[in-house]
């Protein structure tokens, strides 16, 4: 039987003791660490939450704007005293285009759809009819419609052929802004987060691609109306995200909300040189 020599004894326990203290610690500070990346990240969010109000905001006010020059547009008003629909489909074209809308839509005063234009596909006419009917029962100026996968902010304002006070309506004009991949990039820009708008469960936009768009899709978020927001952790594509979900606004039928997400492996990338270092100095420490 092999006698081993205290001195040795003491070498073997001395290495022992030195790889489970540093292993102990890689892992207490490796805990330590993605605990507080995540307390940032969750810190993050009303900040992020805050920062898209303030555009969403400004770009109201913009689309506003906007919605209430098309109204008193000249050329317009004197289209609209037309009794003919194909006459103001055709015509209508030129006004269109002065516009920055993605969907621009004339109707009479009783409300029926006369003139139909889209820049993102095709938008049914009858459903399109159906969204502004309940969006003048609301009488309510801004809504948001969706059809075809496509989710627009719609502002609708009516034509009058004097001042409003006094004049006589001569129907009404609907400009919808579409939440496009032009609208997502700006608010991941301005937020520093991936974001997704849904229209019920169904995303309608998002700044993901590929595997992460599938798995985001198939992910069934929760929020509690426009009180306040939700958050949750999911992993998308292999990656760890914390996300948080508001609702921007409710239609009749469905809410319209956004989510914000932030890549929780990302902010933990640097967790592999603190790792290497810890391993580097324990394996010094052991020679």
């Amino acid at each position: 039987m092999v006698r081993i020599r205290l001195r040795t004894r003491l070498v073997l326990s001395l290495i022992l003791t030195t790889a489970v203290l540093t292993g102990a610690s890689l892992l207490i500070v490796q805990n330590y660490l993605q605990n507080h990346a995540k307390k940032e990240i969750f810190a993050e969010i009303p900040t992020s939450l805050g920062v898209f109000e303030e555009y969403s905001k400004h770009r109201y006010e913009t689309l506003q704007q906007s919605s209430d020059l098309s109204a008193d547009l000249s050329n317009l008003r004197a289209l609209m005293t037309s009794t003919d629909d194909a006459t103001i489909q055709n015509a209508s074209e030129d006004l269109w285009k002065l516009t920055t809308c993605n969907l621009f839509i004339l109707a009479n005063p009783a409300g029926k759809i006369v003139a139909l234009h889209s820049s993102t596909g095709t938008f049914d006419r009858s459903a399109a009819g159906a969204s502004l009917e309940r969006t003048l029962n609301a009488q309510q100026p801004h809504d948001w419609w969706f059809d075809g996968g496509h989710l627009y902010e719609v502002f609708v304002e009516p034509v009058y052929r004097g001042p409003a006070e006094d004049g006589i309506r001569l129907g009404f004009v609907a400009t919808g802004f579409a939440l496009d991949d032009s609208f997502v990039a700006a608010v991941k820009r301005l937020t520093s987060s991936d974001v997704a708008f849904r229209y019920g469960q169904q995303i309608v936009s998002s700044s993901f691609t590929g595997t992460q768009q599938q798995d985001l899709a198939a992910h069934q978020y929760r929020y509690r109306g426009r009180s306040g927001y939700t958050t949750d952790e999911v992993r998308l594509g292999g990656e760890d995200f914390v996300a948080a979900s508001i609702e921007l606004y409710s239609t009749a039928s469905q809410p319209v909300t956004l989510t914000l997400l932030k890549s929780h492996t990302a902010a933990t990338l640097f967790l592999k040189d603190v790792n290497r270092l810890l391993l580097g100095v324990g394996f010094v420490v052991l020679i």
